[in-house]
């Protein structure tokens, strides 16, 4: 992880996992035999990036009134196959992702101006699509799952017979030696369309030779030659002289490299011709074709099996319990759950996937949504809403000192650092009233209201609060006297105006009056105003610094740095940026924040400040969604890593994938490191490194649409293998820390 640069991902993945472009070095003894066999498990994952290319010179009416054309087809794609399941040994059932689809057609045409090259983009539907394929043992396959509606018979057709030719004979063999390659392995083999069909197959694999790389891998040279011939047959049941009726044969020939030390391929490549003739749409029709074809291999492993990760209490409780542990050792994490009955912190060993222990347990109530590991591991800075009684804020930062068992409360700013803020109190207490109106934002209809308006107010630093009355009038009670208040008010307008939908944002709506000191007799506010896009915020995303936290906003562009456990409160703005921002994380010497949001163009961006909320450098992340709900982690390099999504869909309910964003701020280079999309559904959330970030862990939550319930577990990706692992079956897991925040 820590030397990714701005490739695209699939030049990533070639660069990683292929080791592509290094010349064999040493020549192996000829004698010797070779097993010739790919070495598959239920958790591999073969990832390609394939090209096609095709060009035809095509002539209608070849006998009488010839009219010729040409056509040249390109595509590139990646696909990544995932094994699910084996039976006896072979593989039973895979998932089939494809990414990054281009495909461009390109004719000959004459406007006026002479014969010109046109080309245009051909969409793909199968684009960002996984396919759950249940693999026969005569090699064919059959989507097992439900598929959106616009995916039909035909293309379900193409997805099954879309496999990569297998052309190893599964067996020893010697430095010479041939062997045919069924037809039922050939997969779409120099084939266009599903009606295709492949009536003969003479393709011939020779053993050239077996050498040494640099790096030690025993690299099989293979010889790829033979013949091919299909028939294609669309009957057009209105008229049959309309129907099209093809007869093709090709050649090709090429060369394939195999890894035989990993049992893994390496690539292939080969270049054909190919003679058709017949009938296209009832016309006749001849045609000559050249195409090219060509796979690059990479592997990786995702290893999703239920977990038994053991039982650390307690399993409830009815108020805030902490647990002495000491510094967490560099090779366990933090986790955060929450299962509705009970929250907890635990500390977790990833190599034995075990519960090591409870550090803090709270009522289910009371919940945790970021965590963050000081760099003496002594110290878990966390958000929650553990004491929103008496803040405007929804969350807030607390610090649990493992070593004393001490919970301290960090934010807001009159939070102290030492122990749980307390509410504030006066030997005198009044009551606030009030009405609360809104102006209509409909320039036709404007005026004052009230009707719809569904919210809370409150007195910060107190228990005081209430709900907004049908009339939109409030009291409040037992308020302070003779000390500066905070009032909020926050809550929703109608999700319609005028029968006019209003903006995601504009149906939050409130109003912050500051610096009220009341007298016993109280006060009518008489009427408040409010405007839409108030929207309630909470601190979070805690980022260590030494002895300093840093922390945000919720979704806003706001940061905060507070001492501790000595308390100071600054405030830094980064600039004028929009809202809705996510990845708040500072780097680990506090001289750089980073910052991530989803643009105007669906593309991802981030961002990058000085301390003092200078902008520095910023890049759109093409592929990559990142919401105000990612998370951001510094390595000790400098560089960042967060949380992100790519486009990706399973059946009709599943949308979205996990991925990971690598950006350098030195050298000016983002891009999306690696994306899952056999994680189909689930949604990457928190995220943390180990030490030299070699290893990632991340939790996702993936909606069962069946029990309605959110699942969060936590996973582990070791970039030097291409490793996921999941680490945990509880269900219940909200967030985790490790090095880097």
């Amino acid at each position: 992880m820590r030397n990714l640069t701005a490739l695209s991902a699939a030049a990533l993945m070639v660069a990683l996992a292929i080791g592509a472009g290094r010349q064999p070095a040493q020549v192996i003894a000829q004698e010797q035999t070779f097993l010739l066999k790919e070495k598959l498990e239920v958790g591999t994952v073969r990832m390609v990036q394939a090209a096609r290319s095709s060009a035809a010179d095509i002539t209608l009416n070849p006998d009488d009134y010839p009219s010729k054309t040409d056509l040249m087809l390109e595509r590139t794609c990646v696909t990544h196959e995932w094994v699910t399941a084996m039976d006896g040994g072979r593989v039973s059932e895979v998932w089939r992702s494809y990414r990054n689809i281009a495909a461009t057609e390109t004719r000959t045409v004459d406007y006026g101006n002479g014969p010109e090259k046109v080309s245009t983009p051909v969409e793909e539907w199968k684009q960002n699509q996984t396919f759950v394929l249940k693999v026969k043992a005569d090699n064919t396959r059959e989507v097992s799952h439900e598929t959106y509606d616009y995916i039909s018979e035909r293309d379900r057709a193409w997805a099954q017979l879309d496999l990569d030719a297998d052309l190893l004979p599964g067996r020893e063999v010697k430095v010479g030696e041939s062997w045919k390659v069924p037809a039922n392995r050939l997969g779409l083999i120099a084939l266009s369309a599903p009606e295709d069909k492949l009536t003969e197959a003479d393709v011939t694999v020779t053993l050239r030779g077996v050498k040494n790389d640099e790096n030690g891998r025993k690299l099989a040279d293979l010889k790829v030659e033979g013949t091919l011939k299909f028939t294609c047959d669309i009957i057009n049941q209105f008229d049959d002289a309309a129907s099209t009726r093809l007869k093709s044969s090709a050649k090709l020939s090429g060369s394939a490299s195999f890894d035989v030390s990993a049992g893994r391929m390496v690539s292939y490549e080969w270049k054909g011709t190919s003679s058709v003739s017949g009938k296209l749409n009832g016309t006749p029709v001849k045609a000559e074709t050249s195409f090219s074809e060509a796979n690059l291999y990479g592997y990786a492993l995702v290893f999703d099996k239920p977990a038994a990760n053991g039982t650390e209490g307690p399993d409830s409780v009815e108020s805030i319990q902490t647990f002495k542990h000491g510094a967490v050792d560099p090779a366990h994490i933090v986790i955060a759950r929450n299962n509705g009955k009970v929250a907890r912190i635990q500390v977790f060993d990833p190599a034995s996937k075990k519960i090591v222990k409870t550090v803090l347990a709270m009522p289910g109530a009371n919940t945790i949504a970021t965590l963050a590991l000081s760099p003496d591991r002594k110290r878990i800075a966390f958000s929650s809403n553990l004491n929103a009684g008496i803040s405007i804020s929804s969350s807030d930062i607390f610090v649990l000192e493992l070593e004393s068992g001490k919970l301290n409360q960090v934010s807001p700013w009159w939070a102290t650092g030492d122990g749980i803020a307390q509410p504030t109190k006066t030997e005198k207490t009044c009551t606030v009233t009030g009405r609360i109106i809104w102006a209509d934002d409909d320039p036709q209809f404007r005026r004052d209201r009230h009707d719809g308006f569904t919210g809370i107010v409150r007195i910060d630093h107190t228990p005081c609060a209430a709900v907004v009355n049908v009339d939109g009038t409030f009291k409040l009670e037992g308020v302070p006297v003779g000390v500066p208040l905070l009032l909020d008010i926050h809550g929703r307008l109608p999700n319609y105006s005028n029968g006019k939908m209003r903006d995601a944002l504009m149906v939050y709506a409130g109003a912050t009056m500051v610096d009220m000191t009341l007298e016993e007799s109280g006060k009518d506010l008489g009427t408040v105003r409010i405007h839409p896009g108030h929207v309630q915020t909470g601190y979070d995303r805690p980022c260590w610094q030494g002895d300093a936290l840093w922390m945000n906003t919720s979704a806003w562009t706001q940061g905060y740095k507070a001492g501790y456990p000595k308390h100071s409160w600054e405030k830094v703005d980064f600039g004028a940026l929009e809202l809705l921002y996510g990845g708040f994380s500072v780097s680990r010497d506090g001289k750089y924040v980073a910052l991530c949001r989803d643009s105007s163009g669906g593309h991802g961006a981030v961002h990058f400040y000085d301390a003092a909320g200078k902008h520095l450098w910023g890049a759109e992340m093409p592929g990559a969604t990142l919401s105000y709900t990612a998370e951001g982690a510094w390595t000790s390099e400098g560089a960042w890593v967060c949380t992100a999504g790519a486009e990706n869909t399973l059946g009709k309910n599943l949308y979205g994938a996990p991925a990971v964003l690598y950006a350098n701020r030195e050298a000016k280079q983002a891009a999306v490191a690696r994306m899952w999309p056999q994680l189909a559904g689930h949604s990457m959330m928190s995220l943390a490194l180990d030490e030299k970030a070699d290893v990632g862990f991340f939790v996702t939550h993936k909606y069962v649409a069946e029990t309605q319930l959110t699942l969060g577990d936590a996973w582990m990706w070791d970039s030097r293998t291409d490793t996921l692992t999941r680490l945990t079956s509880l269900n219940d897991v909200l967030c985790l820390a490790g090095y880097g925040r």
